[in-house]
């Protein structure tokens, strides 16, 4: 008899300890991450320069690159274009036409506006691409778009050196 009261004190003991242990607690913790937008555009040259044309000559040499990051996965964005003002000489008495001065893009999986050849237009922003969805978030794999210039100098052209400014410019369309 001793034998078995012992026993059952010995089993009623750690019975005990296990219910003296504490219970498991879990509390949650909540993780904030903030992940910065990124809207960037980069142009490959900062400067145009054409070498010497004679009237009437016609040059399609020049190119400038347009790369666009974007981490926005909603906002299709596009690339737009306009010269500050026609090429006009240092005197500012002659100008070469709109007409005269054109671009072409290719590059990216969107739509080009100016798959044929277009004027720059003088003062307004014009779009010359818009991206495809899967372009709206690239940060990985920039898309690079291509843009070709076309330049006819007039056959009447006047002797210069004609200048004016493009303005690129990267707009997001929520």
């Amino acid at each position: 008899m001793k034998k078995l009261f012992l026993a059952s004190l010995a089993v009623a003991l750690f019975a005990g300890m296990a219910m003296a242990q504490p219970a498991d607690v879990s509390s949650p913790v909540v993780v904030t991450v903030p992940v910065g937008g990124v809207f960037q555009m980069t142009l490959g040259a900062a400067a145009i320069d054409y070498l010497p044309l004679l009237p009437g000559d016609f040059d399609n040499s020049q190119f400038l690159d347009i790369t666009v990051r974007s981490n926005w996965k909603n906002n299709t964005w596009v690339l737009q274009v306009h010269q500050n003002e026609l090429l006009t000489d240092a005197a500012i008495t002659e100008v070469i036409p709109s007409v005269n001065f054109t671009h072409t893009s290719t590059g990216g999986l969107g739509v080009h506006a100016d798959a044929a050849p277009t004027e720059f237009v003088t003062g307004t922003a014009t779009t010359f691409y818009t991206c495809d969805a899967t372009e709206r978030k690239n940060v990985g794999s920039p898309t690079t778009i291509t843009q070709q210039y076309q330049l006819a100098a007039p056959v009447d052209q006047a002797a210069g050196t004609y200048t004016n400014t493009l303005t690129y410019t990267l707009h997001a369309i929520p």
